[in-house]
């Protein structure tokens, strides 16, 4: 929690700063009456100021001739101001950055009726609202006459590589709900002209969410290649399509004209339709018409990142360039966003497909820096989910339970504006993440409370002091973690720092043993406290209960030893390790490979260090250079191998070894009957400036990778030929990453829980563990400066310089399987790693029966049955309307077209008028392409590879 001070002052978690007051603060404003003056009176006609624009927009018309005639092309000329929700500043600063900005364009709009600015993040408007009622009602009215045009739609300008699927799908339905309420529109294009690379299930999201047509600036900023497509249709694996342009912003458009024009031209016939990174985009200018191209060219203008544009300046030249374009026979005429795609359009059919991620070649840091913004973001995902369908599924079977509807938002909302492009990538001002780690808490704490507030509305046996949930829809066996303050708080521990051995006796009649654990390593990551490992068998969605009691132990099941030839083993795999590096020379695993080793060499399981200064302008942005060139060289002969853990439910070996100033600790374990290798990495990193890295060296002979991305998966070469597939060395990942055999007979799959970040070769795979780069600079006018000279006043030291410095973990798995990741052997769908994956990230919740409980539902499981290549990603009620109906959404798993048979539970049937087929937004769709009988209690529908499909389930007193 953030320590308090006293009632006025707080002290920020990552920086130790003494939080300002800042609602006595104002932004600096760039613009004033006197630059008003200047520009838009006395310099607007000025004759050296007019040759000026001249002379550049002759530039531009040269440089559009080279392959178009300029007196053909259409110029869209639309104001518009890129505001970082935080980033060289914090958000109480933004607030006022959008209220000066905004003010500045309804003046524009006042002095200059034919003005036109194109506004983006639902987010940066609700704190408008909020903040100055009076300037957000002569938005609205801007709006309806048509100066200000509503683009984007969701609730902030996302990272678009890391955010989970249902996560993007709340910063649509958030988004475009609150332009619906506040302005009675839904913007048909997306806007995400900032963020560091998008992920390949995006359009499938973005067209299933009301957009049609889609901007970003980003990829002109890749450093390798030269991505040429700038009009072009961007497809999921699903097949869904959306009208992408790719342009920079401002000048910018123009200033890179030459890199970009093949882009602007249009298919030859019979030309190459589809492209992607495996066969490259070398030979594209061969594909093209040279003298068929799309005459409309997008000039979205002003100034941005800090906001406060168009600035007079750029009005006054905009306004110039009207007139002296008039004169150079350059059609520039005001516009909006919707009418430039619009154009666009017209010429889609002849437009190239690109159907792959959309891949920036830098910035490839931030799918690593600041390891504890990733490792909130996935918790908050996936623990607001496993909320969501613990309250819908209350409020359905408890009349009593009104769905939280207004909190669970609220939770939603703090997860999606910590997504924003400048935060969940690492790249913010140390104080930013001080609001951040607030905002975690009070996301923590409040769903914690609403699944309290579910278990106590449930049934239980008056003995029993536990309650768990299975917050996945499939029937599970496995581990689960019962916290020490779930039981008593005041249990003593031994030695070890662990609790008494115990057993639970659950009310399903099973019996288990509860192994004791000594709390994991503490740091920001919320890691475990001391408790309990035990492993217990629970239905779909299901809840049990059960009593802890303590009980004495005498099996051993898990075998582990250590001495010259360390080594773990269960019923299922068994691992060797070197005794002087640590690491894994041994895996077997049980009908796998012959029951050969399942790795070579001997560097998996060893951590590698790399210098990584990230570059002077960009270093927590970007790694350094091919880093791979410059090791650190830390001795990987200096291991400490110990045993941490023996006994029935799990054992565990303790690796410590010295990597410069900093002494790491690795963990490795194995729980009884269960094939996944548990590890973990931790230490008080002292080390600047480095990367590291931990390899696996698979014995699967792959020359592909299997990535788990927004609702499907992407395969990648391992050996890339083309320069474009060469450059993606640093990869990025959501769940897992897999390596399996040519013909699918095994694999092993990297597991992660918050770590994103991993690069290929040959049957290599590598987790990228940590990066510490410096921090960025606040802004010149940043109110984190009167932070820091506050701190200096006081004598204290500087905040820290870099990221990533002092207490740190993570934890990850090996998962060696029988089959591929997607197909088995014999071709058929498989979906064992996508759902271990989910198993790793999901936990069984366990918590302490409430003092409170007084609840008379009896409730066991949901058991909504379908097939092993469907996975139901989204369990909850309705938040378009608000209708109290159940949306359930379907997610094909294995890139496999399905015929789809769902049995629904009998309890459920019951409470179901009627169903229909809804979009990502939970409108009805036009088209309902599917059969219901409630009789036998089947929905059949058919699904495309990777397509998501959404049901609203309305209730019959809903009616």
């Amino acid at each position: 929690m953030v320590k308090k001070v006293d009632t006025l002052e707080t002290i920020g978690h990552f920086s130790g700063s003494k939080k300002l007051d800042t609602n006595s603060l104002e932004e600096t404003p760039i613009d004033d009456e006197r630059t008003r003056k200047l520009w838009l009176e006395e310099n607007i006609d000025d004759p050296e100021n007019i040759d000026e624009i001249r002379k550049y927009l002759k530039e531009i018309r040269k440089k559009i001739s080279e392959s178009m005639d300029p007196s053909k092309v259409n110029i869209h000329m639309i104001g518009q101001s890129h505001i970082d929700l935080a980033w060289l500043w914090t958000f109480a600063q933004t607030h006022k950055k959008g209220i000066v900005t905004l003010e500045k364009v309804l003046l524009h709009i006042e002095l200059f009726p034919e003005f036109h600015f194109a506004v983006s993040s639902p987010q940066l408007l609700a704190w408008i609202k909020t903040d100055k009622p009076s300037l957000f009602e002569k938005l609205k009215v801007a709006v309806k006459k048509g100066n200000i045009e509503l683009v984007g739609g969701s609730w902030v300008e996302s990272d678009c590589m890391m955010p989970d699927g249902e996560a993007f799908i709340r910063q649509r339905l958030y988004g475009m709900r609150f332009y619906r309420d506040e302005f009675n529109q839904l913007p048909n294009t997306e806007w995400f002209l900032d963020s560091f690379g998008y992920n390949v299930g995006l359009p499938q999201i973005l067209i299933k969410s009301g957009a049609k047509f889609f901007w970003t600036s980003k990829l002109t900023w890749n450093k390798i290649t030269a991505f040429p497509f700038i009009n072009f249709l961007w497809e999921s694996p699903d097949g869904s399509q959306i009208l992408t342009c790719n342009f920079g912003q401002n000048k910018e458009a123009f200033d890179k004209w030459s890199s970009y024009k093949l882009g602007r031209h249009l298919l030859k016939k019979g030309a190459k339709k589809t492209w992607s990174y495996n066969e490259g985009y070398s030979k594209f200018s061969e594909e093209i018409n040279p003298e068929e191209y799309v005459p409309a060219v997008g000039l979205f203008n002003g100034q941005g990142d800090g906001g406060h544009g168009p600035t007079h300046k750029e009005v006054a030249q905009m306004i110039n360039y009207l007139k002296i374009g008039e004169e150079l026979n350059l059609n520039i005429k005001w516009s909006t966003v919707n009418r430039f795609f619009a154009e666009v359009e017209k010429y889609k059919n002849k437009l190239p497909v690109w159907s792959d991620e959309l891949y920036l070649e830098t910035h490839r840091g931030t799918f690593t820096t600041h390891g504890a913004v990733k490792r909130h973001n996935r918790k908050l995902e996936t623990l607001a989910k496993t909320a969501e369908s613990l309250c819908s599924i209350i409020s359905l079977f408890d009349e009593g339970f009104k769905y939280p509807y207004n909190r669970i938002e609220k939770i939603w909302k703090q997860i999606l504006l910590n997504q924003f492009h400048d935060i969940l990538p690492g790249s913010s001002i140390i104080e930013v993440y001080d609001d951040v780690y607030e905002i975690w808490q009070d996301a923590y704490q409040n769903l914690n409370e609403l699944i309290a507030n579910c278990f106590e509305r449930v049934k239980t046996n008056g003995k029993n002091n536990l309650i768990f949930y299975n917050p996945l829809p499939w029937e599970r066996s496995g581990r689960v973690f019962i916290p020490i303050n779930e039981i008593d708080s005041n249990i003593k521990l031994n030695k070890e720092g662990k609790p008494p051995y115990a057993r639970l006796k659950l009310n399903n009649g099973e019996y288990t043993i509860c192994q004791p654990a000594q709390s994991e390593y503490k740091d920001d990551l919320s890691n475990r406290s001391a408790g309990w490992w035990t492993q217990i068998s629970i239905l779909p969605y299901g809840i049990l209960s059960g009593r802890l009691e303590f009980s004495e132990n005498k099996i051993t099941n898990v075998f582990v030893s250590i001495g010259k030839k360390p080594r773990l083993a269960n019923s299922l795999v068994q691992l060797e390790l070197n005794s002087k590096s640590g690491a894994i020379k041994e895996l077997k695993a049980v009908n796998l490979n012959y029951g050969k080793n399942l790795i070579h060499g001997d560097a998996t399981f060893v951590v590698k260090g790399y210098k990584d200064k990230g570059g002077w302008e960009y270093p927590a942005w970007n790694l350094t250079e091919e880093y791979w060139k410059f090791p650190n060289n830390y001795p990987e002969d200096n291991a400490k191998i110990t045993i941490l853990d023996e006994g029935p439910v799990f054992s565990s070996l303790k690796i410590i070894r010295i990597l410069g100033d900093s002494e790491i600790t690795q963990v490795i374990r194995l729980f009884k009957d269960d094939p996944i290798i548990y590890c973990s990495w931790s230490s008080d990193w002292q080390n600047k400036n480095t990367l590291l890295k931990i390899a696996l060296d698979t014995n699967t002979a792959s020359n592909k990778v299997v990535v788990d991305e927004m609702f499907c998966s992407l395969n990648q070469s391992t050996l890339p030929k083309t320069p474009s597939d060469k450059a993606r060395y640093e990869k990025i990942m959501h769940q897992y990453a897999d390596l399996s055999t040519s013909d699918n007979s095994w694999g092993i799959a990297l597991l992660n829980e918050g770590k994103y970040a991993f690069d290929c070769s040959a049957d290599r795979i590598r987790l990228t563990l940590h990066r510490s780069p410096k921090y960025p600079s606040p802004s010149a006018e940043s109110w984190a400066k009167l932070e820091r000279l506050a701190r200096k006043r006081d004598g204290k030291k500087k905040v820290s310089r870099y990221i990533g410095m002092g207490p740190n973990s993570c934890k990850f798995a090996y998962f060696p399987h029988r089959g591929g990741a997607l197909e088995s052997y014999n071709k058929k769908p498989s979906a064992i790693v996508k759902k271990a994956a989910e198993e790793f990230n999901n936990p069984i919740i366990a918590r302490k029966k409430s003092e409170n409980q007084k609840g008379s539902l009896i409730y066991d499981e949901l058991d909504i049955l379908v097939q092993d290549n469907v996975e139901i990603t989204a369990f909850k009620q309705n938040d378009w309307n608000k209708s109290n109906s159940v949306i359930i959404r379907f997610n094909e798993l294995c890139g496999k077209d399905s015929p789809v048979n769902v049995f629904l539970p009998t309890k459920l049937v019951g409470k179901v008028s009627k169903i229909k087929q809804v979009d990502l937004l939970e409108r009805e769709l036009n088209k309902q392409d599917f059969s219901w009988n409630p009789s036998d209690n089947e929905l059949k529908f058919k699904i495309h590879k990777f397509e998501v499909i959404t049901f609203e389930f309305i209730l019959r007193n809903t009616l």
